[in-house]
């Protein structure tokens, strides 16, 4: 799910460095937080088929946003037992662990903020799962993901 927002003085203050910031030092602007989304995952690829042994269909008419470059949507897969935020990105599609590492929230895509942020304790994550802010010092498990014609694919490894 998409949240549209702008930032905040203490996500300011984090992005551009408390201190430079209190002082005046150093420049610093919102574009600054879009760094992390400047940075695009390498695409999976998506096997032949008879050959997609862990991969698992989504049918994308159930998740229209991830339709549109920038679309987030919630997937789950109880078969597969995964819970994911899936970002539509150029390069392709980003799957990440949807339930934050530090508590069992579920962690909301920040599309101005380039970022998967917990609303339960602050925690922030870039698109590929690393953090960015505490209190949660484990990244978000991703996992591989295609979108193919009108489904999406998920990999579900291990």
């Amino acid at each position: 799910m998409s949240r549209v927002g702008t930032l905040d003085r203490r996500r300011f203050l984090v992005l551009c460095g408390a201190g430079g910031a209190a002082l005046g030092v150093g420049a610093c602007d919102a574009g600054d937080a879009l760094a992390s989304c400047a940075v695009e995952p390498a695409p999976a690829t998506l096997p032949p088929e008879g050959t997609r042994d862990g991969w698992y269909a989504v049918p994308l008419a159930g998740h229209p946003a991830l339709r549109e470059e920038g679309g987030a949507a919630y997937v789950k897969l109880p078969e597969a037992y995964l819970d994911l935020l899936v970002i539509r990105r150029s390069a392709g599609v980003v799957a990440l662990w949807s339930i934050c590492t530090h508590g069992a929230c579920n962690v909301e895509w920040v599309s101005s903020e380039c970022a998967a942020v917990c609303p339960c304790h602050g925690s922030r994550f870039d698109v590929e799962g690393a953090v960015l802010e505490g209190p949660a010092d484990v990244p978000l498990s991703t996992y591989p993901a295609v979108i193919d014609g009108d489904m999406l694919w998920v990999r579900r490894s291990g």
